[in-house]
């Protein structure tokens, strides 16, 4: 068997929980299994041979490969592997008004060896790994992109994506007798067909390439959606693919929207491990997130240096994005050519240098140069749960992209500082007994080397910070002090229950200024186990004896800045009323002060790190409970000029946004999205924080203003603003819900929905009516089962061979369910003429059925025009057609 260099040698797939991954070889057709990605060594070959009638040295076929999860029959696991064949063609154009040319897609070399005219048959096989038997289904003599969803049940799901549509079919998991023997014709239920949508069908005949619609279907699976972008409305739609319905849409920025000419790949989605995020590519050198619960837009992030972005991916616990895309470079002769990178963005890293890049990436990603035609690329990756894995194209070695030596050695390089290297403080010894008198031990001080100073004998104006918690009522109480730099202008300080790090700044309005502020949330005094110090940074390791907590800090590589600030002021704000002197009542509210300037800095300088963790964390619960008035209006309103109309002088912030409505708690790493925490909102909290007088309640409608306002743009602003308006009334807060449906998202807003969603009766009564109301069901049409036909079916159907399946589709369905539901009475089709009657039967059965069904429905009068014979006699009865098909 000669081997053909110009097509894909080898499919690579995962399974969705990122535990098995199969490959296979399009010119031998062997696969490959491994159940343990920790040691890909342990790959073994699946013993099948039923791919025998395939060709594989024809240029028109298309594979598709796919993995489910393991399988639990009882006495063991299985694992079923998905292979679909296909002809090239059945992704391309088919259009009725023009039929393109298939030459163009294939090469001379094909042409000469007549493969132009050999269709490949389109097949499926459901292999199961235990029984190396293929398991019937009805999915088998179709072909097209087949996957396998992720779900609890013990059922599996099949997902195929073909030319005409969406085919979902369900494997039982009772396909094994007790005996451990193969029952395949109990485990299969039946296929259910989803039509596209309609801006997906439109891109379809509209798609120009090599297999466009090919390339259009790999990427618009993800995990159990279907994802489509409506270019009309600029919006992203996901479908879910188990029960067909409109999941969520997300809105896509102007911004996105302009960089549609300078396009240079496929749009790409990838949901986090926990679905909570949503990354979103249009094929330009930018990266969107969203959140899933609500589809708002949290950051755009662009990536000026990459040409093309071929893959995006969540690892590590979905805290870091991995890129990979191409950069242009300059080659010999003023050409230019394409290198492939790889970017790491840390999403929630407050570091300067967020994103990584890696440039040498031969020995990571093996095989053949990413090609400029990126659907020669899909069957190379696959991706899920976080794992990254690919295949060499020329020895089939499957490959770990996340856990590859190399990229570990990248990831660690952007800490290079390891606790291991500090020097670690004695401090035992230089404390002594804990029952030694407070006042001959309260305050311990350490160079950067790790000598021990006494703070009595330290000179005043050398130390930036002496007392840091000024609500201990105690005035010599323990703490410890370390220097984090040789000029002493750092400095670390860990007393009762906080840990801080200032920083001497003489040239500014204030000689000291706070970076850093660690709290334990509770009066309980921390004990200290490991203290590290190096230059410009620190590490401790403490616990909390009575409430049994750990906690490690490396202070300023592994620790949040932005977090621990948060819950400071939170903790602070329990503490405001301890302070009994003058003095230590300024020196408190200048730590308060100090606190929130923290925060004021990390907006300024990278507002999109506050974004990012709005949606992990509760920070905007932290500012609430420390009433924090003005930075929470800073964050939620932009300064405009004051008039009439607008006072205050500010308006909200209708982009940028550094707060985002939650209704769940970020999840933790052994929980997943069904199991997700509900939290109290943000506006519960400060419904519950407000008192009494209006203006104790001036943050509650600064929340209510910033969601309504953005409600214009998105309507998943408004997701939390519903729960929470009994308790407006139940607090005395009904001022608010009467400003609330003023505003312009109540009466003003338009929502934009596709026309074919809704039925012609309310289109037409539409133009009659001013105001009505609209039945829409959004989400995936359902093609029809097919059933035993009658002979009113039967009828209808010879009238949709007879005249033009693409222009009279919806009018004849309509007919169909019309005819179904009045059971009006149509001559039935002889049962020796598998045609059905001829011409003018037909004509007479439509005429005498139009005549009883025309009085009781709407006008359309296109339906009439492709219906040669009737046109003149139907026309002549104007007053009856008033009411004509609905």
């Amino acid at each position: 068997m000669s081997f053909r260099s110009d097509l894909p040698t080898y499919h690579i797939a995962l399974s969705p929980d990122g535990q098995n991954v199969v490959t296979l070889n399009t010119v031998t057709l062997e696969m490959t299994i491994c159940h343990d990605l920790k040691d890909l060594k342990k790959a073994k070959k699946i013993n099948y041979k039923g791919f025998s009638t395939v060709d594989t040295q024809n240029p028109r076929l298309c594979w598709s490969l796919a993995i489910s999860n393991s399988i639990n029959l009882g006495t063991h696991s299985d694992t079923l592997i998905g292979v679909s064949c296909f002809d090239r063609t059945d992704t391309l154009i088919k259009s009725t008004k023009k039929r393109r040319s298939h030459k163009r897609y294939f090469s001379s070399r094909d042409l000469e060896e007549g493969y132009l005219n050999v269709r490949v048959s389109p097949y499926t096989w459901i292999i199961s790994t235990w029984y190396q038997e293929r398991i019937p289904t009805s999915i088998d003599d179709t072909g097209g992109v087949i996957r396998f969803l992720a779900d609890d049940s013990p059922d599996t799901d099949v997902v195929m994506i073909h030319i005409q549509g969406i085919s979902r079919t369900t494997i039982k998991s009772n396909y094994s007798d007790n005996g451990g023997n193969l029952i395949s014709n109990l485990c299969v239920k039946l296929v259910e067909h989803f039509l596209f949508p309609m801006i997906i069908a439109t891109e379809i005949s509209m798609a120009e390439g090599l297999n466009p619609n090919l390339q259009l279907f790999q990427r618009s699976i993800e995990k159990n959606y279907f994802m489509a972008e409506n270019y009309k409305f600029d919006l992203l739609e996901m479908y879910s693919l188990k029960t067909g319905e409109l999941y969520r849409t997300f809105h896509i920025r102007e911004e996105e929207v302009d960089k549609r000419l300078e396009v240079h790949g496929s749009a790409i989605f990838e949901i986090s491990r926990n679905d909570v995020l949503l990354a979103y590519c249009r094929g330009t050198n930018s990266i969107t997130i969203y959140l899933m619960e609500n589809s708002l837009e949290i950051v755009t992030k662009p990536f000026p240096n990459l040409y093309r972005i071929n893959s995006i991916d969540f690892c590590h616990n979905d805290e870091n994005l991995y890129i990979i895309g191409e950069e242009e470079k300059n080659g010999e002769n003023g050409s230019t050519e394409l290198i492939t990178v790889i970017y790491i963005w840390q999403l929630f890293s407050e570091s300067k240098d967020s994103v990584m890049r890696i440039e040498n990436t031969f020995n990571i990603i093996k095989g053949k140069k990413f090609s400029t035609k990126q659907t020669e690329n899909y069957h190379r990756f696959s991706s899920a749960s976080g794992i990254i894995v690919g295949v060499d194209e020329e020895t089939g070695e499957i490959c770990s992209i996340v856990d590859h030596p190399e990229m570990n050695n990248a990831f660690n390089s952007l800490n290079p500082s390891k606790s291991s290297e500090l020097i670690e403080l004695d401090l035992q010894s230089n404390r002594g007994d804990v029952s030694t008198p407070l006042s001959q031990i309260y305050h311990y001080i350490y160079t950067l080397d790790g000598n021990f100073l006494d703070a009595k004998k330290e000179q005043r104006n050398t130390i930036i910070i002496g007392n840091a918690e000024p609500w201990v009522r105690l005035k010599q109480h323990p703490r410890i002090s370390a220097y984090l730099d040789n000029e002493k202008t750092l400095q670390v300080i860990l007393s009762f229950t906080t840990i801080q790090v200032w920083k001497r700044n003489d040239s500014s309005k204030y000689k000291r200024r706070l970076l850093y502020i660690w709290t334990s949330g509770r009066d309980e005094r921390f004990d200290i186990q490991i203290f590290k110090i190096g230059n410009g940074e620190f590490f401790v390791e403490l616990s909390l004896p009575i409430a049994k907590e750990h906690y490690k800090i490396h202070w300023p590589h592994e620790c949040s800045t932005l977090r621990d600030a948060c819950n400071a002021i939170e903790y602070l704000n329990r503490q405001r009323g301890e302070p009994i002197t003058p003095n230590k009542k300024q020196q408190f509210r200048d730590l308060a002060r100090q606190t929130r300037n923290i925060l004021k800095r990390i907006i300024n300088k990278n507002p999109e790190v506050w974004s990012m963790a709005d949606v992990r964390y509760n920070i905007m619960q932290s500012l609430i409970i420390g009433h924090c008035v003005s930075l929470i209006r800073s964050i939620l309103f932009k300064k405009v000029e004051k008039d009439d109309k607008n006072p205050r002088g500010i308006s909200s912030k209708l982009s940028n946004h550094l707060h985002f409505p939650r209704l769940y708690e970020w999840p933790q790493e052994h929980l997943d999205q069904e199991h997700q925490k509900i939290k109290e909102t943000d506006l519960q909290i400060a419904i519950s924080c407000a008192g009494d007088r209006r203006k104790d309640t001036i943050i509650v409608g600064y929340l209510l203003n910033y969601y309504s306002d953005n409600a214009m743009i998105n309507a998943g602003w408004m997701f939390t603003v519903t729960q929470v308006l009994p308790e407006l009334y139940d607090n005395n807060m009904d001022y608010y819900i009467h400003d609330l449906f003023y505003k312009p998202c109540f009466g003003t807003k338009e929502i934009k929905i596709d026309t074919s969603l809704i039925s012609r009766g309310d289109l037409f009564e539409g133009r009659i009516k001013p105001v009505h109301s609209l039945y829409i069901i959004p989400g995936l049409k359902r093609r029809p089962a097919t059933k035993q036909r009658d002979g009113k079916t039967q009828i209808i159907q010879v009238i949709k061979s007879y005249f033009s399946y693409e222009r009279l589709l919806e009018e004849v369905e309509e007919l169909e369910e019309t005819i179904k539901v009045k059971k009006t009475g149509l001559f039935k089709t002889e049962k020796h003429d598998p045609l059905g009657p001829t011409t003018t039967n037909i004509l007479q059965c439509i005429h005498q059925a139009l005549l009883k069904i025309i009085p009781k429905f709407l006008y359309f009068r296109k339906f009439l025009n492709y219906l040669p014979g009737l046109v003149n006699t139907l026309l002549q009865k104007k007053r009856i057609l008033a009411r004509f098909f609905a």
